[in-house]
């Protein structure tokens, strides 16, 4: 998934800023990187403080069905 993420990251960058301009493969292979692992990164923050508020809520909820 990850690999694709890239290689889409990498043809839109290709057509939409490199083929205008004068980037070499390894600047724009050095900006799809980046951008792909910062969008990445933040991706996985999200989706993980998500998981953890999910998982604290559903175990305060079972911990309070058992007191009662």
């Amino acid at each position: 998934m990850t690999g694709y993420w890239i290689l889409i990251n990498y043809a839109e960058f290709k057509d939409r800023v490199a083929g205008w301009s004068t980037f070499s493969s390894a600047e724009v292979w050095y900006y799809v990187f980046v951008t792909t692992a910062l969008s990445l990164v933040i991706s996985l923050l999200i989706f993980s403080v998500m998981l953890y508020m999910i998982i604290n809520r559903l175990g305060n909820e079972n911990s309070i069905h058992k007191l009662n």
